[in-house]
């Protein structure tokens, strides 16, 4: 998986994840005391955020099995080509794909070699294709 600000990944894997649904309290504070701020609220500068989640009573953990692929496009040169095959090979290995997630960088997210790969996964995975999601990295709430 990528550290966050370059992508890590050189060769697909598998990772089994548990998420705990939780949610992330924050206050704002007004001549009343302190209140919960809508999300609106929330992209404030003076809304406090708190460092730790707290989880949901009663909410089910959520299993996800993920495929961390290297990217494409801003590989080495002539690397694409052997990534798509080990994508596929890696694809082989999962018993079934709900959704695929392209994460874009969102300096410079639609450059034409990636709407050429756009298109190829939607014509290789058709039944997916309404099911692709596209997350932009580098971005904030401040960007907005």
């Amino acid at each position: 998986m990528g550290t966050g600000n370059l992508s890590a990944t050189t060769v697909s894997s598998i990772y089994d994840i548990e998420i705990i649904p939780r949610r992330i309290p924050y206050k704002k504070e007004t001549t009343q005391g302190f209140t919960e701020p809508d999300f609106k609220d929330a992209l404030e500068d003076d809304v406090e955020i708190a460092e730790t989640p707290i989880p949901i009573p009663g909410a089910r953990p959520i299993q996800l099995r993920v495929v961390d692929t290297p990217g494409l496009d801003d590989s080495k040169a002539g690397k694409d080509d052997d990534h798509i095959i080990d994508i596929l090979r890696t694809a082989e290995r999962v018993d079934s794909i709900t959704g695929v997630v392209f994460v874009v960088n969102s300096t410079n997210p639609f450059t034409q070699s990636f709407m050429g790969f756009l298109k190829y996964y939607r014509e290789l995975l058709p039944k997916l294709s309404e099911k692709f999601f596209l997350v932009h990295s580098n971005f904030g709430y401040k960007q907005v």
